[in-house]
């Protein structure tokens, strides 16, 4: 369920960045979301581990001697929606292939 949350994530970031690239319109971009599949699905596994770590694994190390575990998971899995973020941009600026 995550990954095809992280994929629409994805996709959103790439049609919010499209415009600022050569592609100038939206219906210009949007067949890249299915152009860029493979990269997208990666994106998503990223967005879904980081998103995992960031709400499910933080919520459940509220102990205060747990504190070192906690800083971990959420840099870690801020980091991995990072790399998801930046999956998205990184697609939009690609050229289409003709």
């Amino acid at each position: 369920m995550l990954v095809i949350a992280g994929y629409a994530f994805v996709s959103a970031i790439f049609l919010g960045a499209s415009p600022l690239s050569e592609n100038s319109t939206l219906t210009e971009s949007f067949p890249g979301v299915f152009d860029h599949f493979k990269s997208f699905i990666v994106g998503g596994l990223f967005y879904a581990v980081g998103n995992f770590l960031v709400t499910v694994e933080a919520a459940s190390l509220g102990a205060p001697e747990q504190v070192l575990a906690l800083a971990a998971a959420l840099i870690v899995g801020g980091a991995l929606t990072l790399v998801a973020v930046l999956v998205a941009v990184a697609a939009a600026f690609v050229r289409p292939r003709k």
